[in-house]
Order: C-alpha cells, then structure tokens, then sequence
C-alpha cells in the first residue's frame, strides 16, 4: 500500500498505530503527526467552521495564517504541508474570484515560515475544467499541493469523484494530495446518497478491499502522492466514516513518501509588491521590516536575542529623534 494513508480529526490509540508506521493528516493537532516516521510527509490542516474573505486580501491571509499558527504552535518537521482552506469557495462566477488572492498571500506566508501550502481542498465531485484553467493561469496561488477530496460510493472509482483528478491534472500543476477518501454520498448508485462506508452497509472487510484497490490504481498516477482516509478519531456527526476499528490492517501494509525541502522565496514574493514598496519607501531595510512585521503578528517567535535587538533599535531611534529635535528652531 503505497499511496493511502491516514486521517485523523482526533488522536486515538488505534490512529497511533498507523501514524507510527506512515505519514497522514491530522485536524487541529500534531501529536499523530509527531509519531510519523522521520521524512514521511504529513498534512496538518486548521478547521473552520465557515469562511469570510471579505477584506484586504493580505490582511485576511494573515488572519487565517496566525489561526492555524495557533494550533500548530511550535510544532515543525520535514516535509510538514499546511492546509488552511477546505470545500469552499470553489466556483468561477465571484466564490473563486475571492478566494485565490487569499489562496496566494497564504502561500507566500507559509512559505517565509519554511512551511509548505496544500489546498484549496475541493470537494468531491469538484472542481470543473474551467476552475482548474482559472487557477492554472495565475500559477496555482504559490500551491506546494494540489488537495482533491474525492470518494466513491457504489459504483466504484469512477472518474466524476474517486478520480476527478484524471480529468483535469496536467504536467506542470501541482503535485496532487486527495485530502479526504472513502465511501460518502456522493449521488452514485443505490446507497450513493448515504454519507460514510458504515452507513452505506459495507463491512470493514469490504472497506478494506476497496481501499486497497483505490491504492492500486492510484499507483498509476505518478503526481498524486497520498490519498488520506476519512477518517480515525472522528468527530460527529462523521461516526459512519469511522476506521478506528481498521487501523491496524491499514498499517501492516503501509509505507511513507519522503518529501523534498521547500524552496526559498524574495521579501517581496512573500509579502507583495505594494507592502514591499511602502517598506521602501519608509526608508528602511525590507528584511527587517519583514522580520518586525512577521513577530508583531505572532507568526514568528521573539527570541530573547530579537528582543535585545528590537529594544536597542528603539534607543537608538529615540536618541536620533531627541538629537534632531535640539536641532529645531524653537517655537
């Protein structure tokens, strides 16, 4: 078993069993994502409830970024991807439009903090032809990962959900992550309406085999590179998806992927052109603005030798001023 691999909204002890032996996904939190073997690559994905991208569009990336930072804490490793947005957004028409300047300043972010970007988390049976050209043309938003949640139901892995990404993937998209798999409603078949394999009627066995058959056929599509298993330590209302009970058969065949280092990227990639700019303009060096602006909103860590820095920074533009004000006329 090559490709699945685990997901997880809680941590459980039948989820430890899995996550020590490959790498997976995990919902507001990292202790699963800590068990997972050195160099295995792992998603860690802040829930939101809903969505406001209404804004400046660099304001609410960080709004959204400082969110997830507050879950994942101090938490890094190899080949860590960050994954912010979910089943949202996802249409041409003015949803999509919103979001993919979010979608680039999220990506720029994450990046300047060494970590990579997975998204936008379509939904099963999305997106269409047209949103793939649409986000194609502006460079995927700085996506590390392509995330395609896709399932199946009766009639098997057909290429409207569990393979949608052979309809649209190209050479030169992102490499793809199906974020989110296994049997849920998705419309197809006699039990297609009913969300989750329990409630469909299958059988852990059965589970099992279509799982392990979705592994094989997705070991024919080189640029997907894991497909994650919804889901162990479920919350409800998802208790119909829940693999607790099949951890351990997933984990005797599993394997990780390793992952590259991310690459690096300019001040002005990172923060924008206009930022940038004002920076400038203001005088002052655009790597230190950076670096004040990244700590002020809690995105980087004070350390207490930043500190010392940023106090005598302060002196030293305190005596400048004093000085230049001695020099006034006096009024």
């Amino acid at each position: 078993m090559a490709k699945l691999a685990w997901h997880a909204q809680r941590t459980t002890e039948a989820g430890k069993v899995w996550a020590r032996v490959q790498g997976g996904k995990q919902v507001d939190g990292t202790e699963l994502l800590a068990l997972a073997p050195p160099g295995a690559l792992t998603v860690f994905r802040k829930y939101f409830a809903s969505y406001d991208f209404s804004g400046d569009p660099f304001e609410v990336a960080w709004r959204y970024v400082n969110a997830a930072l507050s879950e994942l804490g101090n938490f890094r490793r190899p080949g860590l991807i960050v994954q912010v947005i979910n089943e949202t957004h996802q249409r041409l028409g003015g949803p999509l439009e919103l979001l993919a300047p979010v979608l680039q300043h999220l990506s720029n972010i994450l990046h300047q903090l060494g970590l990579k970007h997975g998204g936008p988390g379509f939904s099963t049976g999305n997106p269409t032809a047209a949103e793939f050209e649409y986000l194609r043309a502006r460079n995927w938003c700085g996506l590390d990962y392509l995330i395609m949640n896709e399932y199946w139901a009766d009639l098997g892995f057909t290429q409207d959900h569990a393979l949608r990404h052979r309809t649209l993937w190209q050479p030169g998209d992102p490499l793809v992550l199906v974020g989110e798999c296994g049997r849920d409603a998705t419309g197809e078949g006699p039990n297609g309406h009913l969300a989750g394999w329990i409630a469909q009627g299958v059988l852990g066995p059965q589970f099992l085999r279509e799982c392990m058959d979705y592994d094989a056929e997705l070991a024919r599509d080189e640029y997907v590179k894991n497909a994650y298993v919804f889901t162990a330590g479920f919350h409800p209302p998802f208790g119909k998806f829940d693999i607790d009970t099949l951890c351990e058969q997933f984990a005797v065949d599993a394997v990780y992927v390793p992952e590259e280092e991310a690459p690096s990227m300019s001040v002005k990639d990172i923060v924008g052109e206009d930022k940038y700019n004002e920076w400038i303009a203001a005088g002052g060096n655009p790597e230190e603005s950076a670096q004040r602006h990244f700590m002020a909103t809690g995105a980087l860590p004070v350390t207490e030798a930043d500190w010392i820095t940023q106090k005598d920074n302060v002196k030293s533009a305190i005596e400048e001023i004093a000085l230049i004000s001695r020099r006034l006329p006096k009024v």
